[in-house]
């Protein structure tokens, strides 16, 4: 009898700590609630997007969004990118690393010609819709999975646009044509600033190739012959507008609307493995909404601000299977955007540099005596001034890279071990032959 009441008395213990424990359980869940609750009620209040339908932009008449002109071009855009990267595709690897850095053969250059020649329409249809000031591709945002797949296959368009372009303007200086191959450039530059205007961390990541790839025929242009200063102005004041920080820290918070709608997803929605840990998953949307805080928080500090960087990796890692699962990609957001700064910078420098020199004026300046902002000479790495330097074929302007030593400039690539910036065409590229290990590469994927 004894060790029936024991056994009686123990199974009770037993019954209250589990009522106990779902009590508790319940509350946690509760505050957590709450908290994510008022997280996203004090961003609403500042303005930021919590919710997929607050991702559209202002409605535009068809005739002025950018969009519907891209899509009725799309079709051609779609058959002379593939008409040129077909031939591309049957050369040697040689010449198709030469093609990606703008050294084009003859059979490459003789292919572009001949689709542009075939398409005659294409190229001004895409400059005149580069001019618009509004885009919108109408994603639907019923729900996330919807928004990706738009996203994405906006992404795509996007792409063989601005390869289009890319070809058009390789035609153009083959031809010694500068000033209109720096023409097509810019309308290169304006598109891409469209395509910023549609949400996500993914679409963000591929405008910033989308200018390496512009960036990099400027580069070849500005120092292959003769450009105005008038076509000069213009290439600076573009590029004034090509604010990193601003459009990164916009694509975060798009992004955490998204990443919201996805844990709302998954708590409604739970797999039946799942169904029992939804509290701990409301736990992981506040891990969430502060890891892409710090994200947002870091994008204008310098590599060098280790502290910066770690809270941002450690948030990371600490983080469950959820947060990072919908969390951007942590590390290619950061150096990708310090790679594209700096590019964007030193792209500004030469062009000031020349801007001086067809004045006249043949001394060896500081970045500081070129008349720019003072942040558009700043090295995002380590926030000393970007460094100039000559050589018997023109300038080396250039960063220290994530190595926060100066290599000196005569090996700039996006690897860990180089500086990274801009130099004259076809230098010997000792980096190219054999490449690197691609795992060390910062550079976001080429178009």
């Amino acid at each position: 009898m004894l060790r029936v009441k024991r056994g009686l008395i123990a199974l009770a213990l037993v019954g209250a700590a589990f009522v106990v424990g779902v009590a508790g359980w319940k509350l946690a869940n509760l505050a957590a609630n709450l908290r994510v609750t008022g997280e996203l009620d004090a961003l609403k209040r500042q303005g930021h997007p919590v919710a997929l339908a607050e991702l559209a932009p202002q409605a535009v008449p068809a005739e002025n969004n950018a969009a519907t002109f891209l899509k009725m071009a799309q079709p051609e855009v779609t058959a002379l990118d593939k008409q040129v990267l077909a031939v591309v595709d049957e050369e040697s690897s040689v010449d198709q690393d030469a093609f990606f850095f703008g050294r084009v053969n003859d059979t490459i250059l003789q292919a572009m010609r001949t689709a542009l020649a075939e398409h005659p329409e294409t190229v001004p249809a895409l400059i005149e819709a580069s001019h618009m000031t509004a885009y919108d591709p109408q994603l639907d945002l019923t729900d996330a999975k919807s928004v990706f797949d738009g996203v994405q296959s906006a992404m795509l368009s996007a792409q063989a646009t601005i390869r289009v372009l890319r070809y058009h303007a390789l035609v153009q200086l083959a031809d010694q044509q500068f000033e209109p191959a720096l023409d097509t450039c810019l309308a290169m530059f304006r598109l891409i600033r469209l395509y910023q205007q549609q949400p996500t961390v993914a679409n963000y990541v591929m405008t910033l190739a989308a200018r390496g790839t512009a960036i990099q025929l400027t580069n070849r242009i500005l120092r292959s012959g003769p450009v105005g200063d008038a076509p000069r102005a213009s290439l600076d004041a573009e590029l004034t507008q090509h604010d990193l920080v601003r459009d990164c820290r916009v694509a975060l918070g798009q992004e955490r609307a998204v990443g919201v709608a996805r844990f709302q997803e998954r708590i409604a929605n739970p797999h039946p493995s799942q169904s029992a840990w939804f509290g701990t998953i409301t736990y992981q949307q506040l891990h969430y909404l502060e890891l892409i805080q710090a994200m947002i928080d870091v994008v204008d500090r310098p590599y060098a601000d280790a502290a910066a960087r770690q809270k941002v990796l450690d948030l990371y890692q600490q983080s469950g299977a959820a947060t990072k699962e919908f969390a951007p990609a942590v590390q290619t957001v950061q150096q990708s955007t310090l790679l594209t700064l700096t590019h964007l910078r030193a792209l500004r420098v030469l062009n000031a540099i020349q801007r001086r020199e067809a004045q006249g004026i043949q001394d060896t300046p500081q970045v500081t005596d070129l008349g720019l902002p003072a942040e558009v000479i700043v090295d995002p790495y380590n926030s000393n001034s970007l460094i100039l330097k000559r050589v018997p074929q023109g300038w080396v302007i250039y960063a220290v890279g994530i190595k926060l030593q100066d290599g000196g400039g005569q090996n700039l690539g996006e690897y860990k071990h180089q500086d990274i910036g801009l130099e004259p065409v076809d230098l010997p590229r000792p980096h190219e032959s054999p490449a690197p290990d691609s795992s060390e590469s910062t550079e976001p994927e080429p178009l």
